[in-house]
């Protein structure tokens, strides 16, 4: 779980109505950084069904980092009410949080 400058918080492995999504980010609600609700606004879906599980999360400034096991997504989180990817990078992917220094 990772915090932004807005008050959210950001974490991988999204759960919603009792079903697992390995490759979705759930957000919190401004301030309230363990109450991840179910309500259907509280994610972003970057690429979802690829078959490819979110390894790990970082920030840098007002952009998250979205590792998966073969892929980089930048996350742009500047504006808390919309949230949207700026990039991908092929072979950018890791398989263990360690790997990033």
């Amino acid at each position: 779980m990772i915090p932004d400058g807005n008050g959210d918080f950001f974490k991988s492995d999204g759960e919603d109505a009792g079903v697992r999504y390995p490759d979705r980010m759930m957000t919190s609600v401004v301030g309230g950084y363990d109450v991840f609700p179910n309500d259907g606004m509280h994610f972003i879906d970057v690429a979802i069904n690829d078959g490819d599980a979110i390894t790990h999360l970082e920030i840098l400034n007002d952009k998250i980092l979205q590792f998966k096991k073969n892929k980089c997504y930048i996350i742009n989180v500047s504006n808390p009410d919309h949230e949207f990817p700026e990039g991908v990078y092929d072979n950018a992917g890791i398989i263990k949080p360690c790997q990033i220094t």
